[in-house]
């Protein structure tokens, strides 16, 4: 018999079971962390277990069976083993916050355990001890180091990879179980002893848990209830457990206002009145995002269906505070459960895009998310998807329709269609102005179009036949750019291409819901060269007024326009009167939209230059207009 140094064991006994009696007082919000770190705690507590009594196993083998001895140390090795595993799978959840189960490492591990297990199961064992120390020899033993060193290597990779995906507390903690337990492993590789497992098993599990969340870290601590960190562990342990959340936003307007006016004791005073209010219904959970977002998250549909109308309803009336009655101003969104997803980066997802949503919108709105919404978000990331797509694989193409000079027969001016292509097809112009503008990405996809005609001017050189500008198409949101003008000289500069190429149309609604900052950029874009005309003439009250006050070139008549012109001799004798008023203020008139010789015909008696329309020639690529210009030089086209 020999003294195998009890208090290292006992060290680490006592270590676990202190984290035993605190796990109440410290429990970590996401489900997913928490079960496997009470597997890893479990396991490890059971090797320690098993390791003394091993030592024991092996300090009485002159009295007990063979079989007995070798069994214990078969069981040390395996729940080492399983730790060391359990090591990894932690590891891997802690960088992996969208849910290790669909990380193809815990299936790896999964396979390798059972790998490992066997061998150790099935592999020869020898156990002796000497005066030092006790030693566990034998294939299964190196089973057990090959696999556990494995493991624990395989963690080192994957926290060293996933770095930044690492909450800045549990780094340090799990590098520092990791490397000691593997340091530890290296060593017992080659001395095979087992003084050390224990005590340093319990001080790993020490840190480690130490490191998991705090529960203050989830607690807005001025109004005592979670916060928005608190909200998205909610949410994720929510979808994973596929519990039915539904939710309701509430954004607050006036808030910042309501502080200065009653001062921080009062305005407190009142937010906790308002959550109190909201705290009524059993199976809700209030989550405070900031002073002016709070969330209520529901278990119960009954509970959710009462509450929305009665929030709303509540938030109609005025609030007692002090010796005051205040309207609290918010915008809803209600959020029922039938849209939160199985996948919880998909719910986080559609949670922040209605959120965003809401951000938007007026005071006093309940912004109900239905299945017309959920369909609509869907499109949204779609365009959103196709877009990026375009900007990254040169999707984003220049299509050319051709102005011709009325007079000469011969083509004078071409506008430029910006097209996107995604998958091999052309995604319809109106869906895509409309998702560029709500996203931002309009001016990048402008730029790139912009890039495309000039890399074609100067391939191409257009004003070698005839051609003496390139219009431009530019939307409401483009025109009140503050960067448009500058966006635009400096690709111009970067090609060596003057502004005066170039000519801008003007949206019809651009002036009527940009005011002030179309004025300047027309203003400037004059300045600078470059010519402007007012697209969709006619069809805006703010129309002839601009058409007399701001230096503009021209204006160009739609289609529509045409049409009416043919069957209503009023119409045509506008058309005609605005014809002549531009021809006397020196302005220019295009009219577009002449499809058919008819619509030709019905313009015969009007004094207009420049015509456009499919009739002539249809919008074409860039090698088809190159052909189409250069055949021009054989003789009239019109």
């Amino acid at each position: 018999m020999y003294n195998f140094n009890i208090e290292f064991h006992i060290i680490g006994l006592v270590l676990m079971l202190m984290i035993m009696t605190m796990s109440d007082m410290n429990t970590t919000l996401t489900s997913a962390s928490n079960r496997c770190f009470r597997i890893l705690f479990f396991q490890s507590l059971l090797s320690i277990t098993a390791n003394i009594v091993t030592n024991i196993a092996i300090n009485f083998s002159a009295v007990l069976p063979r079989e007995v001895v070798y069994f214990t140390a078969k069981l040390y090795l395996m729940t080492l083993l399983f730790a060391a595993s359990s090591m990894l799978r932690y590891t891997n959840i802690q960088a992996h916050p969208e849910g290790f189960n669909n990380c193809k490492v815990s299936y790896i591990i999964d396979f390798t355990k059972i790998m490992f297990g066997g061998a150790i199961l099935l592999l020869p064992v020898y156990c002796m001890y000497d005066e030092k120390s006790v030693y566990i020899l034998g294939e299964a033993t190196v089973a057990c180091s090959i696999g556990s060193l494995l493991y624990l290597l395989g963690a080192i990779i994957l926290i060293i990879v996933r770095w930044s995906m690492v909450s800045k507390r549990r780094r340090k903690a799990i590098l520092f179980s990791i490397v000691g337990t593997f340091a530890v492993g290296i060593a017992q590789s080659f001395d095979h002893g087992l003084e050390l497992t224990s005590l340093y098993l319990g001080m790993s599990m020490v840190y480690v848990f130490f490191s998991l969340e705090n529960p203050l870290d989830y607690m807005d601590r001025r109004l005592k209830i979670y916060n928005r960190m608190a909200l998205e562990l909610y949410l994720s342990e929510g979808v994973r457990e596929n519990k039915k959340v539904s939710l309701i936003i509430i954004h607050f307007f006036n808030m910042r206002y309501l502080r200065v006016f009653f001062g921080a004791e009062l305005f407190d005073d009142m937010q906790r009145m308002i959550i109190n209010y909201l705290w009524r219904y059993p199976s809700a959970k209030v989550f405070a995002s900031d002073d002016h977002e709070i969330t209520i998250a529901f278990e119960k549909q009954e509970d959710f269906e009462i509450a929305r109308k009665e929030i709303a309803e509540r938030f109609e009336k005025e609030w007692e505070i002090g010796e005051y009655s205040v309207n609290v101003k918010v915008s809803m969104v209600i959020f029922p459960s039938t849209n939160i997803s199985e996948k919880f980066e998909e719910a986080e997802k559609s949670f922040l895009y209605f959120r965003d949503e809401m951000l938007k919108l007026p005071e006093s709105t309940v912004y109900y998310v239905g299945l017309r919404e959920i369909e609509e978000k869907k499109k949204h990331e779609r365009m959103r998807d196709i877009f990026e797509d375009a900007l990254n694989n040169d999707g984003v193409t220049s299509y050319y329709h051709i102005i011709y000079n009325r007079n000469t027969g011969i083509p004078e001016a071409v506008e430029t269609l910006m097209r996107i292509k995604y998958e091999g097809k052309f995604i319809d112009s109106s869906e895509v102005i409309h998702a560029a503008e709500r996203d931002s990405f309009i001016m990048r996809l402008i730029e790139r179009h912009f890039e495309n005609i000039c890399r074609m001017i100067n391939a191409v050189h257009p004003e070698r036949y005839g051609i003496r500008k390139i219009a431009i198409n530019l939307s409401a949101y483009q025109c009140m750019q503050k960067n448009l003008v500058d966006s635009i000289s400096v690709i111009m500069r970067e090609y060596g291409i003057s502004p005066t190429f170039f000519s801008f149309e003007i949206a019809n609604d651009a002036l009527q819901i940009g005011g002030a900052a179309v004025r300047m950029n027309i203003a400037r874009l004059t300045a600078a060269g470059c010519e402007t005309f007012l697209d969709g003439f006619g069809q805006n009250n703010l129309d002839m007024r601009a058409f007399i006050d701001l230096p503009i070139t021209g204006v160009k008549l739609d289609a529509g326009t045409v049409t009416t012109c043919l069957s209503n001799n009023y119409m045509k004798s506008a058309v005609e009167l605005i014809c002549h008023v531009a021809k006397e203020l020196r302005k220019k008139v295009v009219i577009y939209g002449i499809e058919t010789q008819k619509d030709l015909d019905g313009l015969k008696n009007i004094d207009c230059r420049f015509l456009q329309g499919n009739f002539f020639s249809k919008a074409m690529s860039q090698e088809d207009f190159r052909k189409t210009i250069m055949s021009s030089n054989k003789g009239e086209l019109i």
